[in-house]
């Protein structure tokens, strides 16, 4: 009786076993396997806003109703654009203050990714130049973008023409831009870099546009939000 017992739990701890063994009747799967998260960083080439249009073609999101870019408070946009700077910076493990790149964004632009500046030669919500980008792709060779991909165009003619369909690259050849000029001048006052950055035609131009970046910078910091109360102290 007692030897049946036994052979009867021996039986059922045996039945336990092999339904634990993988391939062997059990629930075990691929599936069951966590999935290796992926790290690769996407960047969404978008124009969103809480209206919830977008499009990654500026000539779309101008026909793009009722979210349309420009029609879009400067509030709603620079949020967006905030948003996309922090990816930016991640992307490129660059450390700035998102604050002061809106800001500045805002003084050179008015987050307008369409406009164009015939005088200056520049366009875009950075409003950098051909010859910038020329610049400092020969500089920088390593080079990646977040926007195009890892097939980033090399000559600064043909970068310039692309990048008006896209505000992010706009805003990613700035950044870049920012933060090689930064590294020539050996990590200079911040001041410094954006006077150089800005590159005004006298210094009571260049300080006008530090004192307005660091207003809007600081009210931005000090409420907590972006307003459009301190987008107004950074524009032109």
């Amino acid at each position: 009786m007692i030897f049946r017992i036994i052979l009867f739990f021996f039986s059922i701890l045996f039945s336990f076993v092999v339904q634990a063994q993988p391939g062997r009747g059990s629930k075990f799967s691929e599936s069951s396997i966590p999935m290796k998260i992926s790290t690769k960083t996407s960047i969404v080439d978008d124009y969103r806003n809480p209206d919830g249009c977008f499009s990654s073609d500026l000539a779309t999101a101008e026909k793009c109703a009722p979210g349309e870019w420009n029609v879009a408070s400067a509030e709603v946009r620079a949020k967006y654009v905030s948003m996309k700077l922090e990816e930016l910076l991640k992307f490129h493990k660059i450390s700035y203050s998102s604050r002061i790149l809106t800001c500045m964004l805002n003084y050179d632009s008015g987050l307008n990714p369409q406009i164009l500046d015939e005088a200056k030669g520049t366009a875009g919500i950075s409003q950098v130049s051909k010859a910038a980008i020329a610049e400092y792709l020969d500089q920088d060779k390593s080079f990646y973008s977040a926007v195009e991909g890892f097939e980033t165009i090399r000559d600064g003619d043909t970068y310039f023409e692309e990048m008006k369909a896209s505000m992010v690259a706009q805003m990613e050849i700035g950044l870049v831009i920012l933060n090689q000029k930064n590294k020539n001048l050996k990590k200079p006052p911040l001041k410094k870099l954006l006077a150089a950055y800005h590159d005004g035609k006298t210094k009571k131009e260049d300080k006008k546009y530090i004192d307005s970046v660091f207003a809007c910078a600081i009210c931005i910091k000090n409420s907590k939000k972006i307003s459009n109360r301190c987008l107004q102290k950074a524009r032109k």
